[in-house]
């Protein structure tokens, strides 16, 4: 029950964590409790959430929160949170938006024009770590009326102030680390590392676009480009092993930066230069050996869709 009404409702999409059930039950809601929107090109079918809120309504549910997403992991792609904010407030609905990954992106110009509307959220989670250099993990709730806060948890703000302040604490160091590298640093040089970064999945994506048989799934987002080899004559699914390959031949070769994941029903490559420790050279050389390993679709025995695993992970000079 949620405010005496049926049970409550949140909605996701259904690309969010498969955790976020857990989360939900943890907080007491039941198992039904989420909702799963349809993507629609990576990010959340807002016309299809609309239809889904007024007909749980219309069913006696209370619907009462929708978690957005500034920034997918899997390919960077935010939602169109000034269309979500919109339904929210005609629908009456908190607006929770998972910045976790791309949120700290916003500090920047090209950050900005990709994650629009996020002043329009209720309440907003960051990942502080990796955009501050920090060795722990850091990350925070912002809100923009923190009375909600404390209807919600029932502690006295102060009394939370109190426990964050004390010396020692493992908040109170993970906050002073934080303070004293912007302190340091200055917010100018986190901003430029970002932009760096951005940049270099841009770079990416030229590069692939060059090659013939290399195709760009998801354009470059924040520091994320997906992508896919599909030689002619290749059946899907044998593609989709392909790059399950190449993936693991990468991971061999110490490439940490690129991983596989699946957009759309197909295994892609995934590029992501926003969370790893990573320079232009490093760009080159991932892509070079990617090339590479296509050519050797040529001289492989029999079709392209027999190439083995040994075909590709024989060892390569960098």
């Amino acid at each position: 029950m949620l405010n005496g009404h049926a049970e409550g409702v949140i909605y996701c999409s259904e690309r969010a964590d498969p955790a976020f059930e857990g989360i939900v039950r943890g907080l007491g809601f039941g198992e039904n409790s989420l909702h799963r929107i349809p993507s629609l090109d990576g990010r959340i079918d807002v016309f299809s959430m609309v239809r889904t809120v007024r007909r749980d309504r219309a069913a006696g549910l209370c619907p009462f929160l929708v978690v957005a997403n500034a920034g997918a992991e899997d390919t960077g792609l935010v939602d169109n949170l000034i269309l979500i904010s919109q339904l929210c407030k005609s629908e009456g609905l908190w607006l929770h938006v998972d910045g976790s990954f791309g949120g700290c992106s916003s500090m920047t110009a090209s950050g900005q024009k990709l994650i629009r509307g996020l002043a329009h959220a209720d309440s907003l989670t960051l990942d502080l770590q990796w955009p501050f250099f920090q060795s722990q993990p850091l990350g925070c709730l912002l809100l923009c009326d923190s009375d909600g806060l404390d209807d919600t948890l029932r502690l006295p703000l102060h009394a939370a102030a109190a426990d964050r302040e004390t010396p020692g604490s493992t908040s109170c160091m993970k906050a002073r680390s934080l303070w004293t590298a912007l302190q340091s640093l200055g917010a100018d040089a986190f901003r430029r590392e970002i932009e760096r970064r951005m940049r270099l999945a841009d770079l990416a994506e030229a590069e692939i676009r060059k090659q013939a048989r290399w195709h760009i799934v998801t354009r470059s987002q924040l520091g994320v480009v997906t992508f896919r080899l599909k030689p002619p004559g290749i059946a899907e699914p044998d593609a989709d092993e392909l790059q399950v390959i190449l993936a693991s031949a990468a991971r061999r070769k110490g490439f940490r930066w690129l991983q596989s994941t699946r957009v759309k029903g197909r295994v892609v490559l995934r590029l992501s230069a926003a969370q790893a420790d990573i320079s232009e050279p490093d760009v080159r050389v991932t892509l070079e050996w990617l090339f590479r390993q296509s050519s050797k679709l040529d001289s492989a025995p029999g079709a392209p869709s027999r190439m083995r695993r040994e075909d590709f992970e024989a060892a390569d000079t960098i």
